[in-house]
């Protein structure tokens, strides 16, 4: 599943529901396949605690593989709370970031995370 949200100020690709329950879930950004913005993204992300769509709500808790690999000018992204796990080389190649804190909830960090970071 690829969905494309409109956030505040950029379109996060939304690759996977991890899990769904009524009218709530779970979702990854970022699958290796398909990046979670567009690669030429200059600005700070914010990435939002949760999203809508189809009439439920989806807490994001998986910064996928690649998920912002090459993604080489944001000078700072922020994680909501809820995120657990950032996959493997989910920024890599980001030489601009400067500005960036793993939030406590995070319980894994995949190899090559930041490599190029």
């Amino acid at each position: 599943m690829y969905v494309l949200l409109k956030c505040i100020y950029f379109p996060l690709y939304i690759s996977r529901v991890l899990t769904e329950d009524g009218n709530t879930g779970t979702v990854q950004v970022g699958d290796g396949n398909v990046a979670a913005i567009d690669r030429s993204t200059s600005s700070a992300v914010t990435i939002p605690e949760s999203i809508k769509y189809d009439g439920r709500d989806y807490s994001i808790t998986v910064i996928g593989k690649k998920a912002f690999a090459s993604v080489s000018y944001i000078p700072k992204i922020s994680l909501p709370s809820g995120v657990t796990s950032i996959e493997e080389s989910a920024f890599l190649g980001c030489w601009n970031l400067d500005n960036f804190t793993i939030p406590e909830s995070i319980t894994n960090i995949g190899d090559s995370a930041f490599f190029g970071a």
